[in-house]
């Protein structure tokens, strides 16, 4: 692939064949072995989880750089720019960083396979080489054991809260899950534990591996009572204020950065109340229309978010949505419907979602009524979702990163068009 443009780049690798799937680390391993590698000072994180793992990302993120550390991250998929996916410092980095990257990577591979993640891990690698970072974090894609990422040994795990999804790659059930997952894991590495309802392959591995666990609820937590929240770490206690992120997500970052740099848990906290990612109970006014923007797309995160909703004293919104196939629509309407008033569905530009008529056959046999398809191409349908009417409730935008890259690119339209 020769060219100078960076989305001439991106579109060759979305071209890569999709249907070829072939599973192993030997692969990616033999490329990487030839590229620059990692500063041995460079500490590791490595997240692995069903949720949470973005969040618990940008949250480390943060702590690190409020203490003057530097740091690059891998992450995916991204809303709206490929470059969201591999930061430095918190910030997406340059086309030119990403063009020498995947250049560099392409004179290496010479004949071997790489798929679009595994192009995109290489290509955050070496820029973390070049940059020789304090702090490297890495989000596992999918799973962990066979994950692009786990060819790096970590320093520390993060595993988030973990629930049925993927099951056509990862297994059927919670415990054949978790052991994917637990992939990441080495020896006598310390692992931090994200959420209080693991499934027992977690703890029975990481006891395999001599793991010294850091656990939510026992070594760190963050309460939150008449609206005052609270973050502990062993014996330390901070007030919390004005969070954005999901709490077990700022204090497993909390926990990882006091592993790495104990001492500064003032720091840690003030960075933490001002952490914050796209598309994580997101709000902001589209027109004269309050929207909440959540990526959630399966029943754990989807069941996270309405409790979010509810114990924010609404008790209805209109909801605008999507769906990927691979996904339980039945689980996904089941959850959401105590709090939908009307539904919008949208016909999404991928042939991995479902087509909205066929949810809309669902929610019709479930004596739901209040229904409208609408395609994104339709300015004009769209703008009627954003007329302001009295006593008008919040618009929910969830079911995929799709969804909510849409409406996010529909703002930012719309900032466009006010300059």
């Amino acid at each position: 692939m020769e060219s100078k443009r960076l989305d001439n780049w991106l579109d060759w690798l979305e071209q890569l064949d999709p249907s070829r799937i072939e599973l192993g680390l030997d692969r990616i391993r033999s490329v990487y072995e030839k590229l620059p590698q990692l500063s041995p000072n460079t500490k590791v994180v490595t997240i692995a989880g069903t949720n949470g793992k973005g969040s618990t990302l940008s949250a480390t993120q943060s702590a690190a750089v409020a203490l003057g550390k530097s740091v690059v991250s891998f992450s995916s998929p991204h809303l709206l720019r490929y470059n969201e996916r591999i930061q430095i410092d918190g910030q997406p980095v340059h086309d030119d960083q990403l063009l020498s990257a995947f250049k560099k990577v392409a004179e290496t591979q010479k004949g071997v396979f790489l798929s679009y993640f595994e192009y995109g891990a290489l290509a955050a690698l070496l820029i973390a080489a070049e940059q020789q970072p304090d702090l490297l974090i890495l989000e596992v894609g999918l799973g962990g054991r066979l994950d692009a990422v786990n060819i790096i040994d970590t320093d520390i795990v993060v595993l988030t809260a973990i629930g049925l999804d993927h099951m056509d790659w990862l297994g059927s059930d919670l415990e054949s899950i978790a052991t994917e997952k637990c992939g990441v894991l080495r020896e006598n590495i310390p692992v931090v534990i994200a959420s209080p309802d693991m499934p027992k392959t977690v703890y029975q591995m990481t006891d395999q591996m001599s793991a010294t666990r850091y656990a939510w609820g026992q070594d760190f937590l963050i309460t939150n009572s008449e609206g005052a929240a609270e973050l502990r770490i062993g014996h330390q206690n901070i007030r919390l204020e004005n969070l954005a992120l999901h709490p077990q997500s700022l204090a497993s970052a909390a926990m990882v950065i006091e592993l790495l740099w104990p001492g500064n848990l003032r720091i840690i906290a003030s960075a933490l109340e001002s952490a914050e990612l796209a598309g994580r109970y997101q709000k902001l006014e589209l027109g004269s229309r309050e929207l909440i923007l959540d990526v959630a797309h399966n029943a754990m995160s989807l069941s996270h978010l309405c409790q979010r909703i509810k114990k924010e004293g609404l008790f209805e919104v209109d909801l605008a949505f999507s769906l990927m196939q691979d996904k339980d629509c039945s689980d996904a309407i089941r959850l959401l419907k105590p709090i939908v008033k009307s539904w919008k569905l949208l016909r999404l530009d991928t042939p991995r979602a479902f087509q909205p008529e066929e949810i809309a056959a669902r929610l019709v046999e479930q004596g739901i009524q209040d229904i409208e398809i609408l395609d994104l191409a339709d300015s004009a349908a769209l703008n009627q979702l954003f007329m302001a009417k009295s006593e008008q409730i919040p618009l929910l935008v969830t079911g995929s990163f799709y969804t909510v890259s849409a409406f996010l690119e529909l703002a930012q339209e719309e900032v466009s068009s006010e300059k």
